[in-house]
Parts: C-alpha cells; structure tokens; sequence
C-alpha cells in the first residue's frame, strides 16, 4: 500500500509541475512574456525602458507577484514614457542559461533596463511599489502632443490629466514679429502668474 501511495504523490507532483510551467495569460495584453535569450533580446532592443521579472510559475511568491504585476500593469500602460513590463519564465529548459546568465538566484528577481542596459534591481513586490517605481522611470512634467493619436492615448489613460490649448504662433505673426495678444488666459505655476 506505501508504494502505491508513494506512486499516486508522484503521479500528482509531475501533474502540477507540468501545469505549472505556464502563466496564465488569458486577459493580460499589458504584459511581454518571454521563454528564450532572444526574445529577451529582442524585447530590450525595442524597448527604451524595461522591467523584467524573471520568475517560476510554480513558485507561491511568483504567482503573488504575478498578480501584483497584472494589477500595475494595467495602471501604467498607457504612461509615456512607456516603461515595458516582460516576465522571463524560469521553471523552462530554454531559460536556464538566461536565468543564470542574468544572476537570478531566487524569484521573483527584477531587472531595469534603460535602452537595452541593465541599471538596477529594485525590490518591489506589490502593485503599489511596481506602479510607484515605473512611474519614477517614465513620467515626465509635462508631454507635447504632436497628433491625434498622442491625444487619444492621452484621454485613454487612467489616471486624471490636465491638456492645455495653445495656438503654436501664438506670440508672433506668420514673419516671426511679435504680435498683440488678445487672449486672456492665465496660469498659475509655483505661485506665479503666467500670460500665453
């Protein structure tokens, strides 16, 4: 009977092993997910800024991550400067070598890359910390739109923004004289008004 036992433990444990190899990817579109070197290669050529966690399905503290990572993601997407959100699979074959190569020694193990560079390895692990962190990196004051699509990207985006109108001669006439102003609008920056 113990080894009939002992064969049924083993039977399970492969089952949810080989089960465990994969993320479960339905719905998530905001995430990269990577299995070789050059995928990952690829992603980092391609991407200006990158957060890569490398990590094991079959791990607890991955699939907490993960969860996590899914949660952010959907809040930083549309942030420009993008910073891109990928997760390298460990638990595979064809990663072993990068997961070494890359001196991941327990997961989850992230990695911020600036233009294919690796730059640090911050330790977040929540929703709050991954959003914190990737905003640092991409958020900038303030963002000139040049075209329809930055605009509607723009509005698309969840958190609350502030556009201003402004005609681009505004201030000068078609020769680059400087021209009357008739518009009144002002704005406040600092404590201190400005005219445009």
């Amino acid at each position: 009977m113990k080894n009939k036992k002992a064969v049924l433990f083993l039977l399970h444990l492969s089952v949810v092993q080989a089960e465990s190899k994969h993320w479960n990817r339905d719905g998530v579109d905001k995430i990269t997910f990577l299995e070789s070197e050059l995928e990952l290669r690829n992603f980092l050529a391609r991407s200006d800024k990158a957060l890569v966690s490398f990590c094991a399905p079959w791990s607890k503290i991955c699939k907490e991550f993960y969860q996590q990572m899914k949660l952010s993601a959907e809040l930083v997407f549309y942030d420009r400067p993008r910073v891109n959100l990928a997760l390298v699979n460990c638990a595979k074959e064809e990663t072993d070598d990068l997961c070494g190569n890359e001196g991941v020694e327990e997961y989850p193990h992230l990695k911020y890359y600036e233009e294919s560079e690796f730059k640090i390895e911050p330790k977040v692990r929540t929703e709050e910390q991954i959003t914190k962190f990737v905003r640092a990196k991409s958020l900038v004051a303030s963002k000139h739109i040049r075209s329809k699509s930055d605009f509607d990207e723009l509005l698309n985006h969840p958190q609350p923004v502030v556009v201003g109108f402004f005609d681009s001669k505004q201030g000068t006439d078609q020769c680059g004289n400087e021209e009357e102003d008739d518009d009144n609008t002002h704005f406040m920056y600092k404590g201190q008004y400005f005219r445009f």
